[in-house]
């Protein structure tokens, strides 16, 4: 950082080169310092680029001074451009356009112009002496002998020419007028060897440019970055879609240039005039263009409908979509999403197509809150950060209403558990110290914590009663950190994972519309997105840091999507359906492969590496309904046990649009007063359910059972409610679940 900072400072733009490239080098690097957290805002950046000016530019540094209003980036680029163009015209310059690329340098350039330099230098010896001892002390920077210039040495040229001959080097013209040119124009070079483009607009496939291709040689010699390579379409006036491959993305360069080299390699036929060109396929004439301030522009349909055919392409191509990855990676915020993409673990996304608001991320992010900053430990496992999230209102499908987190400080990688109970903590901890002490081969030195009953124990009338958890540390050898009262801040890496895990499930179960009971599968979806993804706290993604390796994401899926997924059924018949429809539930811990969740099969929750995954249709911000297993699931109906005497019994029938279950056989039923209300500590709507004469329901005699002479009593069907001790009037709900809609 402090390297980036000098660069900065020290930065002095000679007059070589460009003062626009000059200054969007300045720009680069001071977001790289943003990254690193220094502040530097747009008006430091103006004055850092206008200090790095040489005294020609005075003029303008006098009327920056004299004004009161600063200036934006934008407005320093176009002012300092148009002053640099004056500087030029001072000069004498006999033209502002240089479009020709660097050319080959013949053999017998160097003694012809050895002559010159002998005879000028003839010359110069009879004026004193002075000049020619300054000619003999050159030193070449290429070959590092005295005697001449880097220009004029032989080895240099010979350099160049196999250089030239190996085709490597990408060159496009260069230019320094300042005619206001559009972003969306397209310009013939018949000097570029290559297509570029200094926009995002039109792009339909992204790559990351070879070792050949990092670089683009403008006229004058200077080196411009490539940031990707792609392919483009244009819509010609002439209704032609022109596609053209191998476009470089140059955001330093002024216009969009169309390689005439390249078409001619494509099988384009390029016919020039005095007033324009004309691009022919097969002897037909498929776009032109005009002669407009030297240069010839390319006739394209208007933006709107230029755009329309990359807006196409991009829809069709799911996984340059930033929209979709932002709700792959669990709505992770749009800077993480361009860490991923720098770092090229994503490939090259346009994010400012990424919705600025996001429905689902509202929902579970909205805060007022912000997170202060800590000191950090400087190698793994030397600080652990851990704390009990809990308890949820809705159990999980195996019971679990507590999960519980353990975060490296120096790595932010973190680990998540289910659990029953607060007391089950220091079982997890046991499993967690075990498993990254062993991969590690290192030892956990301190573990941070608040002072709950599960890890700092009770006071009683002895002073403090250590809990299992604080015992286990001191046999360990491990120091405990305590929280004071009242204080969560203190254990603020712990709570703001906690907190960012919930905000991520509750956005995940938005955005899928799926039940609440699942909210430990989306928990550990989220978590292990959330180690794969860049954080503030650290310069490197966590699992980087955690496993010394970049992580891939190119198998993220959006959580709770529909699947169609391949099943392992011995059993399967030749017509049978060969995919089973589910969810998409996350990422195994210890099989390779995905996870589902099949509502309508025998086993709900299904691992296999074959699926199809329909993502684009997973995005639903209505208001979710419950269906009546999740609320039998998360304990809001809690079951008791119940004596046979105590049945009372409500027939299917109180629900509307449902099948008649089978009569069954019940107890012996009391009589119930339907005219008194009943309370009863569900938050949903009611439907009151008017008494109903019992004969009108005939109980069907005790039926045999197959291969047993004995007979036995039949359950109680499904799809009817068991009350007990009710002796006030009967309340049903029915609450219509969301999958019956799929």
């Amino acid at each position: 950082m402090g390297s980036l900072i000098n660069k900065l400072t020290d930065m002095r733009y000679a007059g070589n080169g460009c003062v626009r490239v000059h200054i969007l080098n300045m720009i680069d690097i001071g977001m790289n310092l943003r990254g690193y957290g220094v502040n530097i805002d747009d008006n430091m950046l103006v004055h850092l680029a206008l200090n790095s000016l040489p005294i020609d530019f005075k003029q303008i540094k006098s009327s920056y001074v004299a004004q009161k209003e600063s200036w934006s980036l934008n407005e320093l680029i176009a002012i300092c451009v148009q002053e640099e163009q004056n500087i030029k015209k001072e000069k004498s310059l006999n033209h502002v356009n240089l479009v020709q690329d660097m050319k080959p340098i013949k053999k017998d350039g160097y003694k012809e112009r050895n002559k010159e330099n002998n005879a000028a230098g003839k010359t110069k010896n009879n004026d004193k002496g002075s000049k020619a001892v300054g000619v003999t002390g050159v030193k070449c920077f290429f070959c590092k002998k005295f005697g001449h210039m880097k220009k004029e040495c032989r080895r240099y040229k010979r350099w160049l020419e196999k250089r030239q001959a190996k085709g490597n080097e990408i060159q496009v013209c260069f230019e320094s007028n300042l005619i206001d040119i559009s972003h969306y124009s397209w310009w013939l070079d018949s000097g570029a060897t290559i297509h570029v483009s200094n926009s995002l607009q039109g792009f339909t496939t992204k790559r990351v440019p070879n070792k050949y291709e990092l670089k683009v040689f403008v006229g004058n010699g200077v080196q411009v970055e490539v940031e990707f390579m792609g392919a483009v379409k244009i819509e010609l006036e002439s209704g032609f879609t022109l596609d053209l491959f191998e476009v470089a993305y140059v955001p330093s360069m002024r216009r969009n240039l169309v390689s005439v080299a390249r078409l001619v390699k494509a099988k384009f036929e390029v016919v020039v005039n005095d007033v324009g060109f004309s691009i022919l396929k097969n002897k037909i004439s498929v776009g032109n263009g005009t002669l407009v301030n030297g240069m010839f522009s390319l006739n394209i349909k208007e933006y709107e409908h230029a755009m329309n055919v990359a807006s196409t392409s991009k829809t069709q191509s799911q996984n340059e979509s930033p929209n979709l990855w932002h709700k792959r990676l669990c709505h992770i915020s749009k800077d993480r999403i361009r860490t991923l993409c720098k770092e090229h673990v994503l490939p090259p996304l346009d994010l400012d197509e990424l919705n600025e608001i996001c429905i689902s991320c509202v929902k579970g992010k909205l805060t007022n809150a912000r997170k202060k900053g800590a000191i950090k430990s400087t190698n793994l496992l030397e600080l652990i950060h851990t704390d009990i999230c809990g308890p949820f209102p809705t159990q999980t499908h195996d019971g679990f209403k507590y999960f519980i987190t353990f975060t490296d400080d120096f790595s932010r990688f973190g680990y998540v558990y289910l659990i029953a109970e607060k007391s089950n903590a220091l079982d997890m901890f046991k499993v967690f110290k075990a498993e990254v002490e062993n991969q590690l081969d290192l030892k956990i030195k301190v573990v941070r914590s608040d002072r709950g009953g599960e890890f700092y124990g009770r006071f009683d009338e002895a002073g403090r009663n250590p809990g299992p958890f604080a015992r286990f540390l001191q046999q360990e050898g491990i120091v405990a950190q305590y929280t004071n009262p009242g204080t969560p801040q203190q254990n603020g890496v712990s709570e703001r994972r906690n907190r960012t895990l919930k905000d991520m499930m509750r956005s995940m179960i938005a955005s899928s519309n799926l039940p609440i009971f699942l909210w430990g599968e989306a928990l550990k979806t989220a978590n292990y997105i959330l180690n794969r993804v860049p954080t503030k706290s650290v310069n490197q993604i966590p699992f980087e840091l955690w496993n010394k390796r970049k992580p891939s994401l190119n198998h993220i899926k959006v959580w709770g999507c529909k699947a169609e997924a391949k099943l392992y059924n011995p059993l399967e018949k030749k017509l049978d359906a060969s995919t089973t429809s589910c969810f998409f539930m996350g990422y195994p811990e210890r099989t390779k492969g995905y996870r589902f969740y099949c509502p309508n099969n025998t086993t709900r929750f299904v691992e296999t590496g074959r699926a199809v995954f329909i993502e684009e249709e997973s995005e639903n911000v209505e208001d979710r309904t419950l269906d009546f297993d999740e609320l039998t699931d998360s304990n809001i109906m809690q079951s008791k046990e119940i004596e046979e005497e105590d049945y009372i019994v409500l027939p299917n029938t109180i629900l509307q649009n449902e099948e008649t279950a089978p009569q069954e056989t019940v107890p012996q039923m009391h009589q119930v007063d339907v005219n008194a209300p009943v309370e009863m500590n569900i938050n949903q709507p009611e439907i009151h359910i008017d008494a109903q004469p019992q004969n009108q329901y005939n109980l069907q005699e005790e039926q045999e059972v197959r291969r047993s002479k004995r007979t036995e009593d039949q359950p109680c069907p499904a799809t009817m409610f068991i009350f007990k001790n009710l002796s006030k009037m009967i309340h049903a709900w029915k609450i219509p679940s969301p999958l019956n809609k799929l």
